[in-house]
């Protein structure tokens, strides 16, 4: 879709925002499309992490206030939906934040499972210094994250935060030299993990019923059982997981 970039690397799908000359600002349509974008993405059995970035030297600077839709409860809609496919990913989302992540930028970010940043990245929602009014579901998933106290600081003020403020807040997990690097590197290693054991805890932070998984028992066992013979060899384990679909 005209917006995004998707690459694979090594069971590493990247999602690149890429619209530079907005600094990446989000249209509508691409609000819109980015359920689609993503779904095609977690459908691919050989993805079993997902980067989101942005290109240009920034993440994303929100939502095009210029094509904003005169429906309130429409961009709500699409905007909400949009950032609970992003949460709701069924696989490990690492957001790789430089420059400029504000307004929907930081909706995203935060929709991410991981944030890293680098020295670059600004953060801020700037509803209240242009009279927007801001969906609900962003709002709660935003408090929830970093406590209701800090996310009306962002909210009530459109302050911008550098990374190491944002760091302090809990709005991003680790302040790299090069964020992109280091996402990167994080990927390989959740790539190594057991993708069973890390989608079976996505699953159930989410809200599912741990009860209604009872039919990966035989599939917990295999992985457990690769899990001590490679720590009694002192090897890599190779978890049946990596190379499979998450069970249904």
């Amino acid at each position: 879709m005209e917006g995004f970039i998707v690459t694979r690397r090594e069971r590493v799908a990247t999602l690149t925002i890429d619209r530079p000359e907005k600094r990446n600002a989000l249209t509508t349509a691409m609000w819109e499309g980015l359920p689609a974008v993503l779904a095609e993405i977690a459908e691919d059995p050989l993805t079993d992490v997902l980067i989101v970035t942005g290109s240009g030297g920034h993440f994303s600077a929100g939502s095009d206030i210029h094509d904003l839709p005169g429906d309130l409860e429409k961009f709500w809609f699409i905007n909400t939906a949009a950032e609970d496919a992003v949460a709701r990913f069924p696989k490990p989302t690492i957001a790789a934040v430089r420059g400029a992540c504000i307004g929907g930028g930081t909706e995203i970010a935060a929709a991410c499972d991981i944030r890293i940043a680098d020295d670059s990245a600004k953060f801020g929602i700037t509803a209240s210094r242009l009279g927007v009014l801001y969906p609900k579901g962003p709002i709660d998933r935003l408090a929830g994250l970093i406590g209701p106290g800090a996310a009306k600081y962002l909210l009530f003020t459109g302050a911008h935060v550098d990374a190491p403020a944002a760091a302090r807040m809990g709005l991003i997990d680790e302040v790299a030299e090069d964020a992109a690097l280091r996402a990167a590197e994080l990927a390989g290693d959740l790539v190594a993990r057991s993708q069973l054991s890390i989608r079976f805890i996505k699953h159930v932070m989410l809200g599912a019923d741990p009860a209604a998984t009872r039919d990966l028992k035989d599939a917990a066992r295999d992985e457990l059982d690769e899990g001590r013979r490679a720590f009694a060899e002192k090897r890599r384990p190779r978890f049946p997981s990596g190379s499979n679909e998450w069970p249904t």
